[in-house]
This record gives C-alpha cells, structure tokens and sequence, in this order.
C-alpha cells in the first residue's frame, strides 16, 4: 500500500474521531494561557521539569497545560513530542474545552511579547486536502 495513502488514511480517522467525539468533551469554546508541565509532576504535586532538558521529562507519559490559577487540562490531540518541546514555555491554546481536557484548534508559544502559532488543526487540514 502507498505510505502516503495510508498516512493520509490515519489523518482522516483521527479527524473523524475528534469529530464524533465532540459531545464527550463538551461545547466550551475557549482561550487559555498557561505552562506545559509533566501531567504526573501536576497531579501528585511533585518536582516538574525545568526545561525539555531536564531528566524528569522522561518520567512523565504525559503533559498538561497548567494555568495561573493552577488548573490543568489534558490536550489529548497534542502529540507527546510537541508537548516535550515546550515543556515550561508560556502557552495559549484556543480549544474546546471539558472537566481537565482540551481539545486543541491552536496552540501558540509566546515569543517576545506577542504569541506565535506552532500547531493549528486548520493548518493541517488545509494541507492534506492539496495533496
């Protein structure tokens, strides 16, 4: 079978799932501004990685976005290694939001002053339909 094929076969069934599986995670349009920190670190409250660096990056399965407030929500259509690569980076995330989980639509890291967009799921299905 043709690789691209079947990758592009892969994109379609996550987007279906994200599809079908709006009503589990709500109708919370959102924007919210945190850091990305190690999920176990959060949760237990134990030592988080200072940087994607540090050694307790690899104890962690998975990341959150932790707000000032200290909430935290789970971004489940994130992949681990974008997560990893702004581990303790000031995040926005426009999303659809339910109970500790967002379904991300765009995710920005800060720079300088202003935040730059990195992963938007717009982006991303706007580029595998031109193939």
């Amino acid at each position: 079978m043709n690789k691209n094929l079947t990758i592009k076969s892969a994109i379609v069934m996550a987007s279906l799932l994200l599809v079908f599986s709006g009503g589990v995670f709500g109708k919370s349009l959102g924007t919210f501004e945190g850091t990305i920190q190690g999920a176990n670190c959060v949760v237990h409250e134990t030592t988080c990685p200072i940087n994607n660096q540090d050694p307790h990056v690899a104890l962690e399965n998975d990341f959150v976005l932790l707000t000032p407030d200290g909430e935290y929500y789970f971004l489940p259509n994130i992949n681990r290694s974008l997560k990893v690569k702004y581990v303790n980076k000031d995040i926005r995330i426009k999303g659809e939001a339910k109970g500790h989980s967002i379904v991300v639509n765009d995710l920005s890291v800060k720079s300088g002053s202003d935040f730059q967009s990195v992963w938007n799921w717009s982006e991303i299905t706007k580029k595998m339909n031109r193939n």
